[in-house]
Formats: structure tokens, C-alpha cells, sequence
């Protein structure tokens, strides 16, 4: 199939679709910032550690 139009059109259409994905990507990329220093991820990155040991333990994985 073949595209009809001005290459200046789609041209137009490419560069708001990339300035929309920037844009998105910005504000990924500032929560996830804001969940970093808030430290929220080190706690639960210690609640996950725990309740993996919990489970090993309770399967016999892990010696008391």
C-alpha cells in the first residue's frame, strides 16, 4: 500500500508522535525518581527478602 500525502504532513504527525513519547517518558521517568528517593523501593526490596525467606524456610530450603 502505498502512502498518499505531503511528506511534510507525516513529517508533522512523526515529530508530535516523538515529542508525545518524550513527554511520557519524562513523567515515567519522575515517578520513578520520586520513588526512588523516597526509599520506598529499599523497603520493600527488604520486605521481599524476608518473605523469601520465610517461604525457604518453611520449605525446608534453608537450614534454621
Amino acid at each position: 500500500m502505498k502512502l498518499k500525502g505531503s511528506k511534510y504532513v507525516f513529517s508533522e504527525m512523526g515529530i508530535n508522535e516523538l515529542q508525545r513519547n518524550r513527554k511520557r517518558m519524562l513523567e515515567l521517568f519522575e515517578g520513578f525518581k520520586e520513588y526512588i528517593e523516597s526509599g520506598e523501593d529499599t523497603a520493600e526490596t527488604e520486605r521481599i527478602k524476608r518473605e523469601i525467606e520465610e517461604m525457604e524456610f518453611r520449605d525446608g530450603k534453608k537450614k534454621k
